[in-house]
């Protein structure tokens, strides 16, 4: 297990003592991250001068890690830190220092169709083990007429958790070939993508252009 490269995310500190619920949005490129949280103070015997919360993060972009191919990369994730910088998130916590009880958690983001793409959940507790079916819920759904799938990563209903390290939904683009608006209308058609609302206009309007010039084509020729 290695840390992710949380420097290079979108990220904004959930300030948990302003209230126990907060809805934000975090972007990141063209990746938009939808989150919301239900939350409760854990009260600690063990003193902790270090501000403990959560970092709720978003990144659309390269990830080149050494010995390994480079992956195209957009992730939406939760991370628990032991203070408000980048540099105390992502790593092992003791469990004095982790004091919310999470009651909710929803992350929902739209992810532009690939030829090569891998949308999971991702989860780790304190223990190093990511949660048990039973304790989340997980859909993707592909969008009419868009070429976008939805995907959303719930903590289920009736669970709660004071050990959690992250929660995120995880997309691997791998070569980021024929990746839905990643190139022109153009490379959509090659790919196989159908265009849609502006591109679609685009592409009428080209073809009506080139009907016009091959009917002014013909009425050229027939008059000579």
């Amino acid at each position: 297990m290695t840390r992710d490269y949380i420097e290079q995310y979108n990220t904004t500190w959930l300030d948990q003592e302003l209230a126990g619920s907060a809805k934000a949005e975090v972007c990141h490129g063209k990746l938009c991250c939808h989150f919301e949280l239900e939350w409760s103070p854990i009260d600690t015997e063990i003193g902790n001068k270090n501000k403990f919360g959560y970092r709720l993060g978003a990144y659309d972009g390269w990830r080149n890690q050494p010995n390994v191919d480079p992956n195209y990369i957009r992730n939406c994730g939760i991370f628990a830190c032991s203070g408000v910088t980048l540099d105390d998130c992502g790593y092992m916590l003791s469990p004095d220092q982790l004091r919310l009880n999470l009651s909710r958690i929803l992350i929902e983001a739209k992810f532009p169709k690939s030829q090569e793409i891998l949308l999971m959940p991702n989860s780790v507790r304190d223990n190093l083990l990511p949660l048990e079916p039973s304790q989340f819920e997980w859909s993707v759904q592909e969008e009419e007429k868009s070429h976008m799938l939805t995907a959303r990563f719930a903590l289920a209903k009736t669970e709660s958790l004071s050990n959690l390290l992250s929660f995120a939904i995880f997309g691997n683009y791998y070569d980021e070939v024929c990746t839905y608006g990643s190139g022109s209308p153009e490379k959509d058609l090659e790919c196989g993508y159908e265009p849609t609302g502006d591109g679609a206009a685009q592409l009428r309007l080209f073809g009506s252009s080139l009907y016009l010039l091959l009917a002014m084509g013909t009425v050229f020729y027939l008059r000579h």
